[in-house]
Parts: C-alpha cells; sequence; structure tokens
C-alpha cells in the first residue's frame, strides 16, 4: 500500500491492479497546510505495507475509490 497526497488517499494494490483510495467519512488538510505533513504521516504509519480490507461506498470525480478500510484481519 502506498500513499498519496492528500493523507486521505493512499494507493492499493491487489491482483497486479493499483487503485487509489479515499478514506470514507475523513477529510485531512493538504500537505501543503498546517497539519497536512502530520495527517500524511499518521496514515502511513497506520497502513503502509499492512494487508487491508476494503468496503466500497462511492467513485468519487476524481476516479477514486471511496471506501471503509480495514487493517488486518
Amino acid at each position: 500500500m502506498g500513499l498519496y497526497s492528500p493523507g486521505d488517499t493512499v494507493k492499493v494494490s491487489s491482483n497486479g491492479e493499483d487503485f487509489r483510495v479515499r478514506l470514507a467519512q475523513i477529510g485531512t488538510p493538504e500537505r501543503n497546510q498546517p497539519h497536512g505533513s502530520q495527517a500524511t504521516q499518521a496514515l502511513e504509519a497506520m497502513v503502509l505495507m499492512s494487508q487491508v480490507g476494503l468496503t466500497v461506498t462511492d467513485v468519487d470525480r476524481y476516479g477514486r475509490l471511496v471506501a471503509t478500510i480495514y487493517i488486518g484481519s
């Protein structure tokens, strides 16, 4: 799993395909806004290189999946 800016979007790989996933019901500041770097680092600490599950609820105007992300089993 990789991380995009802002800190509410991650890259999820499944079966050799990459998906951009925005966290459902969570908004974070952009990296150049106050606390943006901290938000990105906090999400990265939780999900980077983790196996996750998704419950997709929508696709946003940028083509990202909007989903609840579950970490671990």
